[in-house]
């Protein structure tokens, strides 16, 4: 992501967050079709799927997933795809190789301010004791409308069924796991996209 580019901008209310939305979209307009917001709730917060968060999960991975599987067959008994039960996994709070995004900004905005569990506004203590909100983040992806890939890709397929092999045959195929990361997350970042960040 070489052409990524950042700009920071404080957002104090819905109509902000809204104009700073057009202006950037205009301003992308010309390069890119498509837009795709994902709302972290903390600044700091890792911008990588729940998979590659920690170093050992990309090891567990089919093993994972197969325990899932076996103990909740009723719930996936209807998907059809590898892409299906990786939607499903997350549900169940099973770290995937899948990164939430949505096409439209309000649903962002929600998610940068408030726990998704609780759907309260994320509070919490300072060094003095006093409740402060935390800073919420905005990460906006800008790309080509023909570099989508849908659900029903081969594209999709493929990476998706990464998930089924096991860790020794994906080194066989001379991915290290640092590698196998960079290689499936730059495939969304690829193509000229940018990465923009609304904080």
């Amino acid at each position: 992501m070489s052409d990524k580019m950042t700009t920071k901008k404080v957002i104090e209310n819905v109509t902000d967050f809204m104009e700073a939305i057009s202006a950037l979209q205009k301003k992308q307009k010309s390069k890119h079709d498509c837009f795709f917001y994902r709302g972290l709730l903390s600044a700091s917060y890792d911008l990588r799927p729940p998979l590659f968060r920690r170093e050992d999960y990309p090891a567990k991975e089919k093993l994972l997933m197969q325990e899932l599987l076996s103990r909740q067959a009723p719930a996936f008994a209807k998907d059809k795809t590898m892409f299906e039960r990786l939607v499903r996994a997350q549900h169940y709070e099973l770290p995937t190789r899948l990164m939430d995004v949505t096409d439209n900004p309000l649903i962002a905005l929600y998610f940068a301010c408030a726990d998704w569990k609780t759907g309260q506004a994320k509070i919490e203590k300072n060094c003095n004791g006093k409740n402060i909100e935390k800073n919420g983040k905005i990460v906006i992806f800008c790309q080509e409308r023909q570099n989508i890939h849908y659900f029903n890709s081969h594209r999709t397929k493929l990476l998706s069924n990464l998930a089924q092999l096991s860790q020794t045959r994906t080194f066989r195929q001379k991915r290290t796991k640092s590698s196998r990361y960079k290689r499936q997350y730059n495939i969304f970042s690829s193509n000229n996209s940018r990465g923009h960040q609304a904080s």
